[in-house]
Formats: C-alpha cells, sequence, structure tokens
C-alpha cells in the first residue's frame, strides 16, 4: 500500500533537516512575548523540530507531535535535551491534558490536518487565554527570468505537478488556506506576515526540492532528470538562487 503523501518525509528526514528553511526570529519573538518565556508549548507535524528548538532556544519547554517516526527520531536529537517530549502521533487522534499548554504552534504542517479535528485538539489542549499560532513560508522570486525558466522546466518535465515552488503559487496573500479565520472558541484572530530571504546554491536549491513530498513521489527516473535540469538553469544564473521567503501566521487566542 502508497504511504499517504504527508507521511513521505521520513524517508528524506535528514535532508528535510538540513535543508528547509526555518522561520523568522521575529515570529517566535512575537509568541514568547504574548505568552512568557516559561511557558509550556504543544508543536503539531514537529517535523525535526525547526520550531520546538527555536521555542526551545527561548526558553520554552513543551511537546512535539511529529506522525512519521524518523522525522521524530530527528526532531528528538534537536530538543530532548531542552525539556521536550517528541511524541509520534498525530494530532487529531493525540491523548492531551485539558488546558495543559499555553501556546500552540504548527508550523508548515496545518494542510495534512483536518482543520475540524485539529482546532477542536487545539481548544481542548489550551488553557483559556492561551495562543494558537498557525503559519506557512512562501517563497518569491524576485528574478522574472529565472522563475520563467524554472516554471518552463516543471512543464516540460513535470507537467502534472502542481508544484508550491511554482511561480502561479507564489502569489497567495492572507490567511493561509485551511484556517478558519474566525474559529469557535478562539478570539482576537489575525493574520501577520514576515520576512526573511535565503541564498541557496544549486546544490543547496536541488536539496531542498528534494524534501517536497510532490518531489518524493515522482518516480526516481523522472525526479533525477527534473532535478537535474534545475540545476542547471541555476548553474546558468551564476550558481545561486535568492529567494525571498513570506512567512504568513494565523495568531488568535483561546478564549477564557
Amino acid at each position: 500500500m502508497d504511504r499517504p503523501q504527508r507521511l513521505v518525509f521520513g524517508s528524506v528526514a535528514e535532508a528535510y533537516d538540513a535543508h528547509r528553511p526555518g522561520y523568522p526570529d521575529e515570529l517566535f519573538d512575537d509568541l514568547v512575548a504574548m505568552v512568557g518565556s516559561d511557558a509550556r508549548a504543544l508543536d503539531a507535524g514537529a517535523g525535526t523540530g525547526k520550531v520546538a528548538a527555536a521555542l526551545a532556544g527561548r526558553g520554552l519547554t513543551g511537546t512535539a507531535l511529529e506522525p512519521d517516526p524518523d522525522m521524530a527520531a530527528v526532531a528528538r536529537r534537536h530538543v530532548e535535551a531542552a525539556g521536550w517530549a517528541v511524541v509520534v502521533a498525530e494530532l487529531e487522534s493525540a491523548d492531551l491534558s485539558a488546558g495543559g499548554h499555553d501556546l500552540f504552534t504548527c508550523g508548515q504542517a496545518w494542510h495534512w490536518i483536518d482543520p475540524e479535528q485539529g482546532l477542536a485538539q487545539v481548544r481542548h489542549a489550551l488553557r483559556p487565554g492561551g495562543v494558537a499560532a498557525i503559519f506557512w513560508n512562501r517563497p518569491e522570486f524576485p528574478d522574472a527570468e529565472l522563475r520563467a525558466r524554472l516554471d518552463e522546466v516543471y512543464a516540460r518535465l513535470a507537467p502534472e505537478m502542481e508544484s508550491s515552488l511554482a511561480s502561479k503559487a507564489s502569489g497567495h496573500k492572507g490567511v493561509p488556506p485551511a484556517v478558519d479565520p474566525a474559529p469557535e472558541g478562539f478570539t482576537g484572530a489575525e493574520a501577520r506576515t514576515y520576512h526573511h530571504t535565503i541564498r541557496y546554491s544549486t546544490a543547496r536549491w536541488v536539496g531542498y526540492l528534494g524534501t517536497h513530498s510532490n518531489h518524493v513521489l515522482l518516480g526516481e527516473e523522472q525526479r533525477t532528470a527534473l532535478h537535474r535540469a534545475v540545476a542547471g538553469v541555476i548553474d546558468d544564473h551564476g550558481g545561486q538562487l535568492e529567494v525571498a521567503y513570506r512567512c504568513e501566521a494565523w495568531i488568535a487566542r483561546r478564549l477564557g
């Protein structure tokens, strides 16, 4: 039986940890200012622990939920020494104590979670007044000529792929998809946008592509051809690609 798309990341866990971008410091600083540095956090879809590690570095303790055991193993390396528990579980079915957390976070993973069940679990896990933050990195490519050449490669070698890296997908604005702008049990819901920029070498960009589920699910021959062609475009561009990320966050408080 094929693995669900949301559970393919374990096969590239080390590459995911090495190549996926983190999130802006300003986002985490804002969240800690809202809940305090002694807060207890719950991070869902924790992946290799990028969000949990950022919170742990600011003094927070908590629990990271990750359904893939290989991804969870990498997360443990990063956060267990800081007092975090890493649990192999999905948010929807996790056994969570009522009101046991001050902060809920979910970075780059809410689209894999059933939104109704997920928000019910967040309501259950947060104390009254606790903060929920759901966020995504959205890549933007300021170089139109380079973007057009990369789009042509995808159209030629992977026309069936609806890539989150395609230029047509990088113009998303406002609240991330699948997040209710005013869900039951929450107040003060707002959309915030943060910005950061990363410069990739050819090798690092191709490594980054290889951590996306739609790339992982390609056949090996097709994936190799696609990545080789992408690498050729970036090499022709000087061997570097600068990507401006727009980190879009949905933040709300649990009603008291």
